[in-house]
């Protein structure tokens, strides 16, 4: 089962606004509710569930070309970012939940980094090996603040 891309919205032609026929909102809602649910459907069933009628491979061909049309192109992005918007909040509580709860350590690490990163809160890193076999990580804080965390050569005493 192919993944479906959608072109960037910059590859939409001007159009008039046009309306979803039945069957193209249909499409649309059979392949939103699917992945809404973590279940994955083919075009061609998604298309049979949504109406679409003749032969599996007419079926199919209908809905790659509904798939094409800016009209429907437009109104999938809009339904798949209303998707995202309802689903932000419970992503954002089990990004919290594992920066405080989860029993590795790692984790715990980029999952805070990822809840600071979308509060706006962006560091620059910049991690390198000097020659000396050391490894050296550099943040970036700001004004003058600096931190520089050093790993031991393992054979220091």
């Amino acid at each position: 089962m192919k993944p479906l891309i959608l072109p960037p919205e910059s590859a939409y032609e001007p159009e008039d606004d046009k309306s979803l026929t039945a069957r193209e909102a249909a499409l649309i809602e059979e392949i939103v509710g699917h992945e809404r649910k973590g279940e994955k459907i083919s075009i061609t069933q998604a298309a049979i569930n949504a109406g679409y009628a003749g032969t599996r491979e007419v079926a199919r061909i209908s809905a790659t070309q509904a798939l094409k049309r800016t009209h429907v192109i437009r109104a999938l992005r809009e339904r798949l970012s209303a998707e995202f918007q309802i689903g932000a909040p419970s992503a954002f509580q089990s990004l919290l939940d594992l920066a405080v709860n989860a029993n590795s350590e790692h984790v715990r690490s980029i999952s805070a980094s990822s809840v600071l990163d979308r509060a706006g809160y962006v560091r620059d890193e910049e991690v390198r090996r000097n020659g000396r076999g050391e490894l050296v990580v550099e943040i970036d804080l700001g004004d003058s603040e600096e931190i520089t965390i050093r790993k031991e050569p393992a054979n220091a005493s």
